[in-house]
């Protein structure tokens, strides 16, 4: 992280450092508790569901977030949009015709990352209203509070164990906490300032096929042929919905950009 500080951008003195009003107080413990959600269900999706199905059903997350932008916020959707929508659950449906012949809760897992990538578009959109007005900084900080808190209360409900318990246990918590929360994390709050939505939202194309790869090579997972055609559909819808709308200004607009005026009453 020290490396990488002279590359960093410069602070961001035009907008504000910490929130003031109730409303922006709420959006913060919203997009914590969104995350939180995102980060559980996908969790325990992933006991059940290969890590291929489980990161392609979270590669939806734009085009769930562009449906309730469009139904919410009056956001413009083009055609492309619509027909990536279609494309994509095609091949959803492709994916869970596969997890149903497959013993135990496959089809269970699958349902829990669905819902996951629902929980992590509202926290997209969150981000990006907050992002509008606020440095990354602290919405990552306080965002983080807000999931830590409702993530130990989940945990205090089920009863279970809060500390890895071995020594391999904390390796792994540790590795997620710097390579994944840490470094990803951050770096994908700091990006969502200044880039494109359009262009954040086709880079998690690369996410699935990596996983799946990564899933082949250190954990002996396999891939049907159905599977594999299923994953083209879904990426393949994705890049199409990403795609910027003819009548709906110039390529790169942001996907989750709000209404100014929406933005500015609440």
């Amino acid at each position: 992280l020290l490396v990488l500080l002279p590359w960093l951008p410069k602070p961001e003195t035009r907008l504000e450092r910490w929130p003031k009003q109730l409303s922006d107080w709420a959006l913060m413990a919203l997009a914590g508790m969104c995350f939180a959600g995102a980060q559980m269900l996908w969790f325990l999706g992933l006991e059940h569901s290969s890590v291929a199905n489980a990161t392609l059903l979270l590669a939806l997350t734009p085009l769930i977030a562009g449906v309730i932008l469009g139904w919410f916020f009056a956001e413009p959707i083009g055609r492309s949009f619509w027909l990536g929508m279609v494309i994509a659950f095609i091949g959803v449906a492709g994916l869970s015709t596969v997890s149903a012949q497959q013993p135990g809760l496959a089809l269970y897992g699958d349902l829990l990352c669905l819902a996951s990538a629902v929980c992590l578009s509202g926290y997209f959109i969150s981000l990006a209203r907050l992002r509008r007005r606020f440095q990354a900084l602290p919405v990552m900080g306080l965002s983080a509070v807000a999931c830590t808190i409702v993530m130990l209360a989940v945990v205090a409900v089920r009863d279970a164990p809060i500390v890895p318990n071995s020594a391999y246990g904390w390796q792994v918590v540790i590795g997620l906490a710097l390579v994944s929360q840490v470094f990803g994390h951050g770096v994908m709050t700091l990006s969502i300032g200044f880039v494109a939505g359009r262009l954040a939202a086709v880079s998690v194309l690369i996410q699935p096929v990596w996983a799946s790869a990564l899933g082949w090579w250190l954990l002996g997972e396999t891939l049907t042929i159905i599977a594999v055609f299923s994953g083209i559909f879904v990426l393949s819808g994705i890049w199409l919905a990403s795609k910027s709308p003819k009548t709906g200004g110039p390529t790169g607009a942001n996907t989750l950009k709000i209404p100014e005026n929406r933005a500015t009453q609440q």
